[in-house]
């Protein structure tokens, strides 16, 4: 009996020692994954209050506000469309009946960025019109870093940037209000444009939007609003706005996904990879949708997705790629343009797709 008693616990002893390491390595696991999806420095430091004299502006040439957005140019090592993809943006944009040019982000990813961005500058200014940009992922990755980048933009005449509050994280976080065409001093909406940062094994992936740019987004809506609803003739209640950034939010996986169920959701575009947004959601959207003002959200990024999807009341939009990735084979495929995106007086948006054709022609 001694030896049957002896043989059983010879063989629990092994497994209650294996359960014992595997629940400490779990342990260790959730430690280290809550750090990793948590990380103080999401929260980043901003702790400032809405300022409207930091606000830029525009005023529109007519009832409604046209916005062209252009996105992805790609203009580095991978291709050897330089000229072409150049030639298409000036065309796009000089022909286009819009009262500013959002450019959101990745117009290059070499080494060396300063050419690139120096021409992108040279051709928009060409153009004369208003034009605004925010930071994609790989802008940055050269040379040159963001706030170098940043003091090209600002010295641009007919460029709408700025570097936002120096303690707010990223560079590039600003407003530009819009103004009516009839009444100048008359507020009609916002754009919101963010930096959504780069890559980064931090995060296993993209950096989120950090949770002090989420504060920033929601002070400056209050405030916007205050301002909005203290005007008379007011024909809504609640700021109009819009929102750039060059990554997608997280949602826009699920927007999609409830998109191919209720097609009445699905605007327009196709989503042809996957939706590639930081493991980290801090909440953003959550937001948006709380303060019921943002009608929309433009990102780029994803090459092959160009769909336009209503989710929670919100507009989730990709860009048009408007450059030639020769290294994406499906992007290749696809037609090559912008968004038409237009904000009407009475806070109603619609989005299409221009894209470009030849001989040069552009078409809805």
């Amino acid at each position: 009996m001694r030896d049957v008693l002896f043989t059983l616990s010879v063989k629990k002893k092994p497994f209650f020692i294996v359960l014992a390491m595997f629940t400490v390595v779990l342990v260790i696991a959730g430690i280290v994954l809550s750090v990793v999806l948590y990380k103080p420095w999401y929260n980043g430091k901003w702790s400032g209050g809405f300022s409207a004299k930091d606000c830029l502006s525009i005023i529109k040439k007519g009832e409604d506000l046209k916005i062209l957005q252009i996105s992805d140019l790609h203009v580095d090592h991978t291709n050897g469309q330089h000229d072409l993809i150049w030639k298409n943006l000036e065309y796009l944009v000089s022909k286009s009946d819009i009262d500013l040019t959002v450019i959101t982000g990745d117009w290059t990813s070499d080494a060396d960025n300063l050419p690139a961005t120096e021409t992108l500058i040279e051709v928009m200014e060409r153009c004369s019109k208003p034009w605004a940009v925010i930071f994609g992922n790989h802008d940055s990755q050269g040379k040159l870093s963001r706030k170098d980048l940043a003091s090209l933009f600002e010295k641009a005449e007919h460029c709408l940037f700025a570097r936002g509050p120096e303690d707010l994280s990223g560079v590039g976080n600003y407003v530009i209000n819009v103004y009516n065409h009839q009444d100048p001093s008359h507020l009609d909406a916002s754009l919101i444009l963010l930096d959504s940062h780069t890559d980064t094994n931090r995060t296993l992936q993209y950096e989120p939007i950090y949770r002090d740019q989420v504060k920033w987004y929601e002070k400056n809506i209050v405030g916007l609003s205050a301002i909005y609803s203290a005007q008379k003739n007011n024909q809504a209640t609640v700021l109009p706005s819009l929102l750039f950034q060059h990554i997608p939010l997280k949602e826009y996986e699920t927007a999609w996904n409830e998109g191919k169920i209720d097609t009445s959701k699905h605007l327009h575009g196709s989503n042809n990879e996957d939706v590639y947004s930081p493991v980290v959601n801090t909440g953003l959207f959550d937001k948006i949708v709380a303060a019921g003002s943002t009608k929309g959200v433009f990102c780029g990024h994803d090459h092959a997705n160009d769909s336009a999807v209503s989710y929670q009341g919100v507009l989730l939009a990709y860009a048009v790629q408007s450059g030639i990735c020769e290294s994406d084979p499906y992007a290749q495929k696809m037609k090559k343009g912008g968004n038409l995106i237009t904000l009407k007086e009475d806070g109603t948006l619609t989005i299409s797709q221009v894209f470009h054709e030849f001989p040069y022609e552009i078409k809805e």
